[in-house]
């Protein structure tokens, strides 16, 4: 086995591969649930359902950037109470990242969650942001600002009870790289093992084979962030057997 240390940025692009394809069965399963032509007019017909209508149209065919304005427009005209509101935010700060719009999506996150209810929603949306500032280039001027609001809401959304597995291993992933970024060595390795140590619990009672393998990559990068690689080589070696 050669641990490559590149795995952790693998794992960060698998991490905004899984989002997005989370964002797309949410924008399918709403799109099914509108019946005939509920894709051009919303459920209701008010102008928040047709404009989330619209953007998720504009997310199934792959034209983010788009989606994300429709989204946008959709919670403008939603309002605060709009029960839809975190769903659009969230697939809106989706499409931003997988734009490459990295401010964008950074500044829709830090206005954003704040009002959101504390859930899935709000947990994709913090470390999507932080992972956009993060992933940007160190000299422009947004990118510190927001580091240092989007991290305390990502230390939020891990405390939340009801995460997914993936979800809560994927803040995990965040926050490392974000305490690799500060250079601070010791809150990186304290989170690494963190980030073991629950990898270790959820595979242990994972329900089959491919639960388990689901978090090898996961796995690694927390190994090697913690700098004990040789710690997930018999997992690994088991992977290998199954």
């Amino acid at each position: 086995y050669v641990f490559d240390p590149a795995s952790t940025q693998r794992s960060l692009s698998e991490a905004g591969l899984a989002q997005d394809l989370r964002a797309l069965a949410s924008v399918i399963k709403a799109g099914a649930s509108q019946g005939a032509g509920g894709w051009l007019r919303g459920p209701s017909g008010d102008p928040a359902s047709t404009a989330i209508a619209e953007a998720d149209r504009l997310y199934g065919a792959d034209k983010k950037l788009d989606a994300a304005s429709a989204y946008q427009r959709a919670i403008d005209a939603g309002g605060p109470t709009w029960p839809e509101r975190p769903r659009a935010v969230e697939t809106m700060v989706i499409a931003l990242s997988m734009s490459d719009k990295a401010e964008s999506c950074a500044t829709v996150a830090m206005k954003e969650a704040p009002l959101l209810p504390r859930g899935s929603a709000f947990a994709t949306v913090v470390a999507t942001g932080l992972s956009c500032a993060l992933d940007s280039e160190s000299s422009l001027s947004w990118r510190t600002p927001a580091i240092t609001t989007l991290e305390p809401l990502v230390r939020e959304a891990l405390a939340l009870p009801d995460l997914l597995g993936d979800d809560r291993s994927g803040l995990y992933m965040t926050l490392v790289q974000a305490r690799e970024v500060a250079g601070d060595e010791a809150g990186t390795k304290k989170l690494a093992g963190e980030w073991l140590d629950f990898l270790e619990r959820t595979t242990a009672s994972a329900k089959n084979v491919e639960e388990r393998l689901a978090y090898d990559s996961h796995r690694v990068s927390a190994a090697l962030a913690l700098g004990t690689p040789e710690r997930v080589l018999p997992a690994l070696q088991a992977s290998a057997r199954d």
